[in-house]
């Protein structure tokens, strides 16, 4: 397969075409995503003119349409951006000014940089608050547990002490009067 062809098939699988190569592996056979009659043209050329024009006829869009472009944010708000949105410094690919250098004069650009990095601490502290805060609720429902299950182990220890008397004698004597009354009326 040519490059050019290998581009055209790329292509046509990005855009949803179901394309697959013929047995003897010198024709391609492309449906496009209508359900329309399929498509059919050579692996080996070097030409794509006209495969581009038949394909276009059938929906096929060539060139194949960008990809969208990131969305630039200049400072980090929100703190905890969209997964689905891709954050990238606008200044990534360029060098950054320097104070005397740019559009703004040096003390301008200082105060809009002071400002975002304000804005980004208050980010950061309003977070870190709101973490604080779930990790104090999850210490106190852990102290609370801990709590009835203290609790919980003291009960059982009571009962341990008050099952061990009633073997010890203890509590012994006045079951077997008890035994005794109902042995003699039975």
């Amino acid at each position: 397969m040519s490059g050019a062809v290998e581009q055209v098939v790329k292509a046509l699988r990005a855009q949803g075409w179901a394309v697959e190569i013929e047995p003897k592996g010198d024709h391609y056979r492309a449906s496009p995503p209508s359900g329309a009659r399929a498509v059919r043209f050579q692996a080996h050329t070097t030409n794509t003119l006209p495969i581009l024009r038949e394909l276009r006829d059938h929906g096929f869009v060539w060139p194949p349409p960008p990809a969208p472009e990131p969305i630039v944010r200049a400072t980090p708000f929100p703190a905890k951006p969209h997964p689905h949105v891709q954050v990238v410094r606008a200044a990534a690919a360029e060098e950054p000014p320097t104070p005397a250098s740019g559009p703004m004069g040096g003390a301008e650009l200082a105060f809009v940089e002071l400002r975002d990095a304000k804005e980004y601490e208050r980010l950061a502290a309003a977070e870190l608050q709101e973490a604080t805060k779930a990790a104090d609720a999850a210490i106190a429902k852990r102290d609370e547990a801990a709590a009835t299950y203290q609790g919980a182990l003291d009960a059982l220890a009571e009962k341990k002490r008050v099952f061990d008397r009633a073997f010890d004698g203890e509590l012994g004597q006045g079951s077997a009067a008890a035994t005794s009354r109902v042995v003699r009326r039975g």
